[in-house]
């Protein structure tokens, strides 16, 4: 099993106001009003000494349409960011293409098929109807893990995302839309490959690490890691990650994956011919996790453990 978690509506600043504006019902400049006579918020103090009434009227009209910075500056006087502003414009629903990217985001771990396979008729169903790039690529992860879950051949999977990676990598600087595609996907690459990717994932992570969300893709990124070590048998590094995974885990608090890495730390004491260290962290990371139906992922687990180890963990 693999982790990964994509930060909420994280393309929103990028895309969302290029893409999707058939399904919006309200224009911008209606927005702008809505909010602002709703909020009782008069023209002049919207305006202040920055802006003129008569360009706020015209921008409410929709006979103009605000530079970036102007539209920034009036969200800051309306009290709203670009998410809810989007939200309000659309008269308080998701759009479809929201919808699609929330549920990817809902759905952080490769083992729920079910739901993959639900979201891929759901993509391919909106790209019937309008060219979108950033869903495709999203397709693209979905059927790769898809693959991953249902075949366990990787090197397949990794056709289909292997242009994500070429792409990307060609850039020095990562931006929060590149780590959250390159945390879904660098696992399925050769081992080699896929950590030149994670350690440079990690490295482009640190400037975001004030948003929330990048310290559960760090977090994920460092348990994945700790994974590839495994798979190559090199248990030395893969506990060496795997505290690391601990330790961001419980600081942040994230328990669920802070139980599934002591579980898998549990595994690689058993690796290394220390059952009686092991087996105990096993049993309790798998208590707890049913305790907490998280059964799911006590299933991996217990997977992991069949197939790493293959000890008896029930008694």
């Amino acid at each position: 099993m693999v982790y990964f978690e994509e930060i909420e509506n994280g393309y929103y600043n990028t895309q969302i106001e290029n893409r999707g504006q058939n399904n919006m019902t309200k224009t911008l400049g209606e927005t702008i009003k809505f909010i602002r006579t709703s909020k009782n918020i008069s023209q002049k103090e919207i305006c202040m000494d920055v802006i003129s009434r008569s360009a706020l009227v015209k921008i409410e009209s929709d006979k103009t349409i605000p530079t970036a910075r102007t539209l920034e500056f009036i969200l800051q006087q309306l009290g709203v960011d670009q998410e809810e502003f989007t939200l309000v414009r659309n008269n308080f629903e998701l759009t479809t293409r929201q919808q699609l990217l929330q549920k990817f985001n809902n759905i952080n771990t490769s083992i729920r098929v079910k739901q993959w396979l639900t979201l891929k008729h759901e993509m391919n169903h909106y790209l019937q109807n309008q060219s979108d790039p950033v869903i495709n690529e999203y397709l693209a992860i979905v059927k790769a893990l898809i693959i991953i879950e249902t075949e366990d051949d990787y090197n397949k999977a990794s056709k289909h995302v292997s242009p994500i990676w070429e792409r990307i990598s060609k850039n020095d600087v990562w931006f929060i839309d590149d780590i959250q595609l390159l945390t879904c996907i660098f696992f399925m690459f050769d081992e080699q490959v896929a950590l030149t990717i994670s350690q440079r994932l990690l490295k482009q992570t640190e400037k975001y690490l004030h948003v929330d969300n990048i310290k559960r893709i760090q977090a994920n990124t460092l348990m994945n890691i700790s994974t590839l070590y495994l798979n190559k048998q090199d248990y030395s590094n893969a506990l060496d990650f795997i505290d690391q995974t601990i330790h961001t885990a419980k600081n942040y608090e994230y328990y669920t994956l802070l139980l599934f890495a002591k579980g898998t730390k549990g595994i690689l004491h058993c690796l290394e011919h220390k059952a009686n260290i092991g087996i105990p962290l096993i049993k309790d990371s798998l208590q707890l996790l049913k305790a907490l139906d998280q059964l799911d992922i006590a299933k991996a687990l217990e997977k992991d453990v069949n197939n790493y180890v293959a000890i008896d963990i029930q008694g």
